[in-house]
């Protein structure tokens, strides 16, 4: 699902996509609140990274090239094929109270200029093939 405006979890979510983001943000100055909700992958509870269908682009949050965006816990992004969330190109993000847990790569994977990533905790992210785990 494509996140374009300021926008809050009502309720836990359980990510049946596959080859694709469960939360794309597509657009700078946004804030997503997780509103003390989880969001679930298809990934196996104990390693994060059993189950078919597996692509690359299967994280729970991607944010790329985008400036301004905030993701809001408390929350928990867990149980994806790939990174919990994964920020890339983009400048100025701000993820707080986040949990990452059980995901096959890493919980949060950052490449960016001018990024706050605070008071988040990561448990049990990354394999033995992907050996990335919390941040």
């Amino acid at each position: 699902m494509a996140i374009t405006e300021d926008s809050q979890l009502v309720g836990d979510v359980t990510c049946t996509v596959t080859g694709a983001p469960c939360l794309d943000v597509v657009a700078s100055n946004v804030t997503l609140d997780l509103n003390g909700f989880s969001m679930t992958g298809q990934a196996s509870p104990q390693t994060g990274c059993a189950g078919s269908g597996a692509s690359g682009a299967e994280q729970g949050i991607r944010i790329l090239q985008q400036t301004g965006v905030t993701v809001r816990g408390p929350g928990i992004v867990q149980q994806f094929r790939v990174h919990g969330i994964i920020i890339n190109g983009s400048t100025g993000t701000h993820i707080t109270g986040v949990t990452t847990s059980t995901n096959c790569s890493s919980g949060i994977l950052l490449a960016g200029d001018s990024n706050v990533i605070e008071n988040n905790i990561s448990i049990a992210n990354g394999s033995l093939g992907a050996p990335c785990g919390g941040i």
